[in-house]
């Protein structure tokens, strides 16, 4: 039972911040876990993911991505993500977009912030 429940939930997380949030995702090709993704499935339920509203930035965005640049969530992600070793154009200049599971994670610090 526990193992089916495991599945559920990294179904749900693998559509929900890489397939529907994540600009670097490629159907078909083997999926890879980023920071963010590994940080969210052990803090949060698929219950609260699926709460969260969230979209792939489209090539229109890709100029305001500092705006999105946290220090606290980038402590949190990006410093044990395997992507950071080939070069992550996000965290070293904000020159092309954040991972999805780095959306995600400012999605809900924003909304938190926003409660205080």
């Amino acid at each position: 039972m526990a193992r089916r429940r495991d599945k559920v939930k990294e179904e749900v997380f693998t559509r929900r911040v890489c397939k529907d949030a994540c600009a670097f995702y490629k159907p078909g090709k083997k999926e890879e876990r980023c920071g963010g993704y590994a940080f969210l499935i052990r803090h949060i339920t698929a219950g609260e993911l699926r709460g969260v509203r969230v979209r792939k930035l489209a090539e229109s965005d890709f100029s305001g991505y500092a705006r999105l640049r946290l220090p606290d969530i980038e402590a949190l992600l990006c410093g044990s993500c395997d992507f950071r070793i080939d070069g992550c154009d996000f965290a070293e200049n904000c020159s092309g977009p954040p991972c999805g599971g780095y959306l995600i994670t400012h999605r809900f610090w924003t909304n938190l912030e926003s409660q205080d």
